[in-house]
């Protein structure tokens, strides 16, 4: 609705075109294809339709089409517009069409715009239209309701009521209707606000693919990009769309690196399979946004191929086989195992027998390993027989191969144990004997004639105190601590002889028997340190006045004897006897109290030993 005396170059309507597409060869042109061209111009760039004559004394209803290309597809819009008389009571908007720029990300409850409304006679109210006042094209306002978005309040105030609806990314023009209605002459006049929205950070980017897939050899080398990712960003703005790509999980061994504005994923260290079959790496694209940047993650599974870079692997190189000289042909003796790291045929073992120091002895299975005898084996050892194996993979381009060396020792069956020349063996040794002396040393020989049954001696019962020790090849025992006759005198010794023969190792025994002799090393000991004893002096001569024992450890006799006595003042004559077997003292000479009154002997214990 447009008053007639509105001036040329009066804005009638900001047209708004949206295109879903997001790549345009050019921008969006505007073409009025019909209408009064003498009233109205259509700007082919932004759309603003407007006048370009006066409307003055042209009182009516005019249509204008207007078709919108993006250079391959176009759409076209009726425009109605309505040139009223100027001095009545029917309300406009001033000014007559609207353009309102704001951003996406708008704030609930914010007012968006508030416009003015004129009119001659009368109480204007801003409203929405009551009625449709023409198609609403089906991409305005993506087929929503303009009413759950905005609040129209009746001075024209233009609140935001659901911000979440404002989503450039779908549509970046919004054409609302307002009717303005006169109370008293209840006529109305329509407009079209139309408003543009700026991009918002409001989306993160967008990878091209849910998950990344990559197979790698794990000889890749160095600097090799592996693979490269893809984010695309919804908005608009440069700032908003650009995306920075990052490492954020997964690459602990720090195997990988990214570029981070073109997505290359490159290898910066060595990859080892058997270390590490599979990386999951999570990758960040992040948008340029100082502040709020958004960003989304995306996984990329890298599973790595075997190569074969490791050799097979043997338990041993130097092997020992022992073998008794009933073994048949075709006897399967051993199997050479073997490991490799790698997988699948780099990691398939073949075997090849390369010498014998004894040709056609023995044959080795290409396959398995197995190690298999041709012909009967003659007793051999020390050195047996010698057997040298290689051992290569299946791997491309150059097989890998280890190599080792087999002995095998042949025995002769163990038929007979070891037999002592004696049955048993009796010796007497002092007990001062001082270790290590050789006590005796008894002999046992083996019937068997193969040399690996050589005889090894040792002490199995009879040795508790640890007194004696036994040489394990020559038989020989030993005093190894000190003896001692009263201690333990008697010792039997129970002494084994074994072999080593196979396939089970056969023994005997014998009995040792070692009388150990006492030795004349303790002295007499007498019960007391010292006697006192009291006597009268009238007792007769040759009474008992005392009887003194001693004891020896070693097993002999022990006699007495005065070594310092007493004698009579008068004749001379010694007054105490002793009786050198039994230890009792007796007088000889008459006692006489006012003579002497007490009276000192020493006495000796002598033993009888040597």
């Amino acid at each position: 609705n447009v008053p007639s005396n509105s001036p040329p170059g009066t804005t009638l309507l900001y047209l708004g075109a949206n295109d879903e597409d997001t790549y345009r060869a050019g921008g969006l042109s505007f073409t009025m294809t019909s209408g009064d061209t003498t009233l109205f111009t259509v700007d082919s760039s932004t759309g603003t339709a407007s006048l370009v004559g006066s409307p003055s004394g042209r009182e009516g209803s005019y249509d204008i089409n207007v078709t919108v290309s993006d250079g391959a597809l176009n759409s076209t819009i009726q425009v109605r517009v309505t040139i009223e008389p100027a001095l009545n009571s029917i309300p406009h908007f001033a000014p007559i069409a609207m353009e309102i720029v704001t951003s996406e990300l708008v704030a609930k409850d914010s007012i968006l715009t508030t416009v003015s409304t004129v009119t001659n006679t009368g109480r204007v109210i801003v409203r929405f239209p009551t009625t449709p006042p023409y198609d609403t094209p089906p991409n305005s306002v993506y087929l929503m309701e303009l009413s759950s978005m905005f609040e129209v309040q009746e001075d024209g105030t233009i609140l935001i009521r659901n911000p979440e609806l404002f989503d450039r990314e779908r549509c970046d023009v919004i054409l609302l209707p307002l009717e303005a209605y006169n109370e008293d002459s209840m006529e109305t006049t329509l407009s079209l606000v139309t408003i543009r929205l700026e991009d918002g950070n409001d989306n993160p980017p967008i990878f091209d693919a849910p998950e990344y897939y990559g197979l790698l050899s794990e000889g890749v080398a160095m600097g090799t990009v592996v693979l490269s990712v893809s984010a695309y960003d919804l908005d608009h703005d440069q700032a908003n769309i650009a995306v920075m790509y990052s490492v954020v999980g997964g690459n602990e061994e720090e195997k990988f690196a990214i570029n981070n504005e073109t997505g290359d994923i490159v290898i910066v260290s060595e990859l080892d399979r058997e270390l590490t079959e599979q990386f999951n790496l999570s990758i960040r694209a992040t948008n340029y946004d100082s502040h709020l940047p958004l960003a989304s993650d995306v996984t990329v599974v890298f599973e790595i191929y075997d190569e074969n870079d490791n050799p097979p692997v043997l338990a041993e190189f130097i092997y020992h086989i022992e073998l008794l000289e009933n073994v048949t042909i075709g006897t399967e003796i051993f199997v050479v195992g073997v490991t490799d790291e790698d997988i699948g045929s780099n990691s398939e073992a073949v075997f090849y027998l390369t010498h014998q120091s004894v040709p056609g002895l023995f044959e080795l299975d290409t396959f398995t390993g197995t190690l298999s005898t041709l012909k009967v084996l003659p007793p051999r050892d020390s050195p047996g027989y010698e057997v040298s194996i290689d051992v290569n993979d299946r791997g491309t381009p150059i097989p890998q191969a280890a190599s080792a060396m087999i002995f095998i020792d042949v025995f002769s069956i163990n038929y007979h144990p070891p037999i002592f020349d004696q049955s048993d063996y009796n010796f007497t040794i002092s007990e001062v004997t001082m270790p290590p002396s050789i006590v005796l040393t008894p002999t046992a020989t083996d019937a068997d004639t193969n040399t690996s049954t050589g005889v090894t001696y040792s002490i199995v019962a009879g040795n508790s105190l640890g007194h004696f020790s036994i040489g394990a090849t020559s038989g020989a025992i030993r005093v190894v601590t000190e003896l001692d006759f009263l201690q333990q005198n008697i010792y039997s010794l129970v002494v084994m002889a074994m072999d080593n023969g196979k396939p089970e190792r056969l023994s005997s025994t014998t009995t040792v028997n070692i009388q150990v002799e006492d030795v004349n090393n303790h002295v007499p000991v007498f019960d007391q340190s010292d006697y006192t004893v009291t006597v009268l002096e009238n007792i007769t001569i040759g009474t008992a006045v005392f009887n003194i024992s001693a004891t020896d450890p070693d097993a002999v006799l022990i006699y007495f004897q005065i070594s310092l006595n007493s004698f009579d003042s008068e004749t001379g004559m010694e007054l105490f006897a002793i009786d050198r077997n039994t230890g009792v003292v007796t007088t000889q000479a008459k006692l006489d109290h006012e003579r002497a009154v007490e009276h000192e002997l020493i006495i000796s214990a002598i033993d009888t030993g040597w």
